[in-house]
């Protein structure tokens, strides 16, 4: 008589990432294999005829991206009946990913440093730029904004660009008044070894115009008291705390002295009839103004008189 017999045999394919996590679905392909057989009716034992053994296809690993996979393909192996089934596990491992950071100067469009970081497909990246800032905040410079997330990032999948983060910074300055004095040729930044210092003189930020009216006879000799009176100018120094360099330097307007109308001495003429000192400014040297009196031109006659008559 005659007999068969079919066996299956299974190839997978599993598909995990490096931490054994499941990557993608399995790939299974099952192939049969058939023998047939003769009875002895003697014996009554069958003999079997091999039959032709099967391969399986191969099975070309699917894609990840910012993944590597340990095999490009599994090759499909030949078997025969009875063999065991197949399995074979592809591991996938994270791609090298790249990043940086830059530290931007908004005054001057310039980077003034890059941070690099490198990390796997999806790692995490703990980097903080707080410590960075701090140091150019040492400098001078202010913070004005940053696109990097708090807490750090995840790196991405893409293999073919870094991931670009920006700080921006500008230039701090700090004001020199009367009311808020600086230190000639000391540090701008004391926590910069290499900061700039104050000018020499810094603080020379007010200046009085003094202004000093007397009032004399022609001979020299007093006519009235002297009249002292002044203005008074502050300066404002507007210094760039990164470079040291004076951006603004000014003091504050021109101003007017009062009119001063000059006092009457009776028999007397002065030679001027008010002091007028307008649109002084802080460069203006001291004034003095001199007034002087002549003596005005007396008339007097003398009566002769006829006593008889009157």
């Amino acid at each position: 008589d005659g007999y068969s017999r079919s066996d299956d045999v299974n190839m997978t394919v599993h598909y995990v990432m490096d931490d054994g996590s499941e990557a993608q679905s399995d790939s299974k392909q099952t192939v049969s294999v058939t023998e047939s057989g003769i009875k002895d009716s003697v014996t009554g034992k069958i003999t079997w005829t091999p039959a032709d053994s099967q391969t399986f296809k191969d099975v070309v690993t699917p894609k990840m991206t910012g993944y590597k996979p340990d095999q490009d393909k599994v090759a499909g192996q030949t078997v025969k009946f009875g063999d065991n089934d197949i399995e074979v596990t592809v591991t996938y491992s994270p791609d090298k990913q790249f990043g940086h950071i830059d530290y931007i100067d908004d005054g001057t469009k310039t980077t003034l440093t890059t941070d690099n970081f490198s990390g796997k497909t999806n790692g995490h990246e703990n980097y903080t730029p707080t410590n960075r800032i701090q140091e150019f905040e040492n400098k001078g410079y202010e913070f004005v904004s940053s696109d990097y997330p708090d807490g750090g990032f995840n790196f991405d999948d893409n293999d073919q660009q870094e991931q670009v983060f920006h700080v921006h910074l500008k230039h701090g300055t700090v004001t020199v008044t009367t009311k808020n004095p600086q230190t000639p040729n000391t540090s701008i930044n004391p926590n910069d070894p290499q900061s700039p210092k104050y000018p020499k003189d810094i603080n020379n930020t007010n200046k009085d115009v003094k202004r000093t009216i007397d009032y004399k006879f022609k001979d020299g000799k007093t006519a009235q008291p002297t009249v002292n009176d002044s203005l008074h100018f502050e300066r404002t120094v507007v210094i760039d705390k990164v470079t040291g360099k004076v951006s603004s330097d000014t003091w504050t307007p021109s101003q007017d002295f009062n009119d001063i109308q000059t006092p009457a001495v009776q028999g007397y003429t002065p030679d001027k009839a008010v002091v007028s000192d307008k649109n002084i400014d802080h460069n203006h040297d001291d004034i003095i103004e001199h007034v002087v009196y002549s003596p005005d031109k007396q008339f007097g006659h003398i009566d002769y008189i006829d006593d008889g008559t009157k």
